[in-house]
């Protein structure tokens, strides 16, 4: 990665710094602000529902599959892990999301695929249940 890149396209590194860490402080106080009371939300609302999650084979993917056992309990949702190997697994997240493929419910993704994907359009908000 060029130098001029890794410092924020011309900006100096002490400037980018400084700008990472109000934009951390303005998203935690957004987040302070805005969170939602458990007791507003029906976590039982879509109870019968399943779901497949596709991920590559990481520990973020070990950590969040120890979880899935107690959102199951406390949703009533079903989920369906797909956990594959990291280069299978980006090669078929991209064709997944460039064919609009119905077949993943929930993925994972980083910084680089999300900068090839969004120009693209494929990565949006799409709930259906």
């Amino acid at each position: 990665m060029p130098r001029k890149l890794a410092a924020g396209c011309g900006h100096s590194a002490d400037f980018v710094r400084k700008a990472l860490i109000c934009c951390t402080l303005l998203a935690g106080s957004a987040m302070t602000s805005t969170h939602a009371k458990t007791d507003d939300i029906n976590w039982r609302q879509f109870e019968g529902a399943s779901i497949v999650w596709a991920y590559d084979i990481h520990p973020y993917a070990d950590a969040v599959a120890a979880q899935l056992p107690e959102f199951e309990k406390l949703t009533g949702i079903k989920v369906t892990p797909e956990l594959y190997p990291d280069d299978a697994y980006w090669n078929k997240l991209t064709i997944q999301l460039s064919t609009k493929s119905p077949s993943w419910d929930v993925v994972g993704t980083g910084i680089q695929p999300a900068w090839d994907l969004a120009p693209a359009s494929c990565l949006s908000r799409s709930i259906h249940i």
